[in-house]
């Protein structure tokens, strides 16, 4: 007697030629056709694009965007009376292209308004209830219990991917031993159901005896697997077992996918709620560092009879690598700086806190600008490993005699206003900490009553150059001389105009301005 075959194993594929018709999707657009029928004698058809029918379909079948194709002139209508002719084709074949352009605008628009509200959906925080204290094993559990019942299984577990993506590792059960649950895990090479299952596939063993070579990782008469994984990656594998040989529906392998599905939903969750808090204390300890950085830049100037002071500092993030800053010295004084540290933002904010108080320090026992300078140089040489590198401008005032002394390295900009003179005092020089063998020395101007000095950060310099000012420092001499600021302050005013911060508020680039004016 000739026995019929049997089949211990099954998999379950999506199939992929389940997908929407076109004219179904777009509102309208079969009524159209009907009427465009009754009236001139020819069929329309929709043809969708085989580049859209491709992105309609995902690895699961499910359909991914809205169709996207034209209307053609099919064929002479069959409910065309007798002895009436049909209108002129050409002329037909004008009134759809019409009808295409404004098909072409409403699939456009209907498709834009599908993204957005896609992404209004993700704009939702992941907010943990204050009254939800159910912890994620609870909700793990649940799950498994729902896949059980169903399917009428027995047992069910959740194996999750480590790192690696190598091992599988038992992160929840229901029906198997007590001490199955201490995290057992299990290589992934050779568990050739779980391979599959990550494919995207619904594994169906009926007879695991039969069928050993599958390696189901308890020991079950039957069982089923179906991947557990997010939108783009695969977190593990959701199994259920029986204690009979069995076979398991398309029904209710679907019902483990959506199981399964869930499952991947609170696993993301708690990760979202993990990162949610992590980002929390991240924006909270930023904006401490952000409040400690603004805290060391000066806003209220000197009082001082013989000069006017104002500066301005406005960082490209968070924390950035610029800073003005003055202080008064002894013997009737005042010392004056601006910092740039050019790198990314939190090496920026480190290195202009650190460039600050190597200025503090040194200036405390060096009594000329450029010996300031060259100890500061040092320091940034010795504590690094070359890799920092800071402009910097740093002043003193003589307030009885008028002379100012400054030395300046890198690709800080300096500019005196003396009456009708206009002199540029720096050009490229070598950074600080590039060069171990660098000597800076000072230049010597006079400030008399009515005079500008100013410096300012190469961030300035690049953001005129963006709004199409220019790039050159005689540009933005002569622009001040044309201004005629009356005011330190003005002058900063003019020079904020000019990088066009209300315009287009985004800086990108670290930017800082010290004005002094004699009186």
């Amino acid at each position: 007697m000739k026995s019929s075959p049997h089949s211990f194993l099954r998999l379950h594929v999506e199939d992929q030629d389940k997908i929407s018709d076109p004219l179904q999707s777009l509102p309208g657009l079969e009524s159209l056709a009907q009427r465009f029928e009754d009236v001139t004698g020819w069929t329309l058809k929709f043809r969708e694009t085989a580049e859209s029918y491709r992105r309609r379909l995902d690895d699961r079948g499910f359909e991914e965007s809205l169709p996207q194709g034209k209307l053609t002139i099919d064929d002479m209508s069959a409910k065309l009376p007798a002895g009436k002719s049909a209108c002129h084709r050409v002329r037909c074949e004008e009134l759809v292209d019409s009808i295409n352009d404004l098909l072409g605008q409403l699939e456009s628009s209907r498709s834009e308004i599908w993204k957005r509200d896609a992404e209004l959906a993700t704009a939702v925080p992941v907010v943990q209830p204050a009254e939800d204290d159910q912890h994620i094993a609870s909700r793990l559990q649940a799950s498994l219990n729902a896949a059980l019942e169903s399917t009428g299984a027995q047992a069910a577990a959740l194996y999750v991917l480590n790192d690696a993506t190598n091992e599988l590792t038992l992160r929840s059960s229901v029906g198997l031993a007590t001490h199955e649950f201490a995290g057992r895990t299990r290589p992934l090479q050779g568990a050739l159901a779980d391979l599959e299952a990550l494919l995207g596939h619904a594994v169906v063993i009926e007879d695991t005896e039969l069928l050993r070579h599958w390696n189901p990782p308890e020991d079950f008469p039957s069982a089923a697997c179906v991947p557990v994984s997010s939108a783009t990656t695969p977190l593990g594998t959701l199994w259920v077992f029986d204690t009979e040989n069995r076979d398991f529906s398309s029904e209710q392998t679907n019902l483990l996918e959506i199981v399964a599905g869930r499952i991947a939903a609170e696993l993301e969750r708690e990760v979202a709620l993990a990162q949610g808090a992590e980002s929390s204390e991240y924006q909270k300890e930023l904006a401490q560092a952000r409040n400690w950085q603004e805290a060391k830049i000066p806003n209220k100037p000197p009082l001082l009879e013989e000069v006017e002071v104002r500066g301005w500092t406005q960082q490209s993030g968070i924390l950035g690598g610029d800073f003005h800053s003055w202080t008064t010295l002894p013997d009737h004084k005042l010392a004056v700086s601006l910092g740039d540290v050019q790198a990314p933002m939190f090496e920026a904010g480190l290195g202009a806190a650190n460039l600050h108080a190597l200025v503090q320090c040194h200036s405390e026992y060096q009594s000329s600008p450029g010996q300031v300078l060259n100890r500061v140089a040092e320091s940034l040489w010795a504590g690094s490993m070359g890799d920092q590198f800071a402009s910097l401008l740093y002043g003193i005032l003589d307030l009885e005699t008028r002379e100012l002394q400054f030395s300046a390295a890198g690709f800080v900009g300096a500019i005196h206003l003396s009456g009708s003179k206009t002199e540029i005092l720096t050009d490229s020089l070598a950074p600080l900490g590039g060069d171990p063998e660098a000597y800076y020395s000072h230049m010597t101007r006079q400030l008399s009553p009515g005079d500008f000095f100013l410096a300012f950060s190469d961030g300035v310099r690049h953001r005129l150059a963006t709004v199409g000012f220019g790039h050159e420092d005689q540009q933005l001499a002569e622009q001040l001389r044309h201004a005629q600021p009356r005011r330190s302050v003005e002058m900063i005013e003019q020079i904020q105009q000019w990088l066009q911060l209300d315009t287009a508020p985004d800086p990108r680039f670290d930017m800082s301005l010290l004005v002094l004016r004699g009186r």
